[in-house]
């Protein structure tokens, strides 16, 4: 049965595929106990068009990708019949981010105000070096006509994380491939930026790992924390596995963390476990079988 009381507000993507955010929309306003629930627009484009669109469509309020924080919760708190204010502060101050990227790859304005923690900011930009290095070559070699997707894929997670030359290129070869035109020339720069944007993450990263947890942390403190995680991940409780993998975030080197992460997130749990014994012989770390 529907349950609208069930969702405060929607955020609609209005890139996607297959139905994009304004099919889904119009559907959604022409059920009736769809139609008062509340549809803020999510889209890479900030033009006038694409802004109609959206409101014609049926949604409330319409906010931009890469999207402001602070703005995006403005429209939620606004439209959930809630007093607009500005984010609430962390209850402890987020140490500062740091200017190490260069410039030209990241831009630093923009994400920090995006992004406010460090820890969480390097993840995500480790993460995008670990799926998005070899992007271009993806979107060369994919099927017809869903090279475009990947493209505007990549422009968006770039966008969001501050690699502005990445996200232009990964948008003018998507338009190229919507169009049909050659993409060859503009791939092969987007594949120079990529590279550009993962030794810049990479320095950046290495700056900042070497965290005084880290190097502090005790061997004994190390494995009750790996074991932890074993233990989680053989109850098979999303929720516990994750919560065991933020305590390893800073005791495990990059390398082996980023490794269980990619695991986790693809809910490949036994795939987790055998990483875990790896990791544990590799730093020899010892675990109770």
């Amino acid at each position: 049965s529907m349950r609208p009381q069930a969702f405060d507000a929607v955020l609609m993507d209005m890139q996607m595929p297959v139905m994009d955010g304004y099919a889904a929309t119009r559907q959604m306003r022409t059920m009736p106990a769809l139609q008062a629930l509340p549809v803020i627009a999510l889209t890479a484009g900030a033009f006038k068009l694409q802004r109609d669109q959206a409101l014609e469509a049926g949604v409330d309020d319409f906010v931009a990708k890469p999207f402001d924080v602070n703005q995006l919760i403005d429209a939620i708190l606004k439209l959930c019949s809630r007093t607009a204010q500005a984010a609430p502060e962390p209850s402890e101050p987020a140490a500062p981010i740091a200017d190490t990227p260069p410039v030209a790859v990241i831009d630093m304005t923009r994400v920090r105000r995006i992004w406010t923690d460090e820890t969480a900011l390097v993840r995500a930009l480790l993460k995008f070096s670990e799926m998005h290095a070899d992007s271009a070559a993806q979107i060369r070699t994919a099927p017809e006509g869903l090279g475009a997707p990947l493209a505007h894929k990549l422009k968006g997670v770039a966008a969001q994380l501050g690699m502005r030359t990445v996200a232009e290129l990964a948008q003018e070869a998507e338009i190229g491939l919507t169009e049909g035109a050659d993409a060859e020339s503009v791939l092969a720069r987007l594949q120079k930026a990529l590279d550009e944007a993962d030794a810049a993450i990479h320095d950046y990263a290495r700056g900042i790992s070497p965290t005084s947890e880290k190097n502090t942390e005790d061997r004994q403190g190390v494995a009750k924390k790996m074991q932890g995680f074993m233990e989680a991940l053989m109850s098979d409780e999303a929720a516990q596995v994750e919560r065991a993998l933020h305590l390893l975030a800073g005791v495990l080197p990059d390398e082996h963390w980023s490794v269980l992460e990619k695991s986790v997130a693809l809910y490949d749990f036994r795939g987790a476990e055998a990483a875990t014994k790896q990791i544990a012989k590799i730093l020899k770390i010892p675990l109770e079988e």
